[in-house]
């Protein structure tokens, strides 16, 4: 009788850690996510200058594009 209450307070007692590192995990997501956000929100407008530059100056040149390329 004893064994089978010592096994049951080891199973009451055991804790489990999984949902613990789960829960970690996503709240980590979360932060990288709204951290990508913000930065999308301050610099999307000079991202997309600076890109939209890049891709006017390779098409008007095909030459240098090529360059870039090899």
């Amino acid at each position: 009788m004893t064994e089978y209450a010592t096994r049951l307070r080891r199973l009451v007692t055991t804790r489990d850690d999984r949902g613990a590192a789960m829960a970690e995990y996503g709240l980590l997501l979360v932060l990288v996510v709204l951290g990508a956000m913000a930065i999308m929100l301050t610099f999307g407008d000079t991202l997309a200058e600076t890109f939209g530059f890049a891709a006017e100056t390779f098409n008007e040149s095909p030459a240098l594009a090529q360059e870039a390329i090899e």
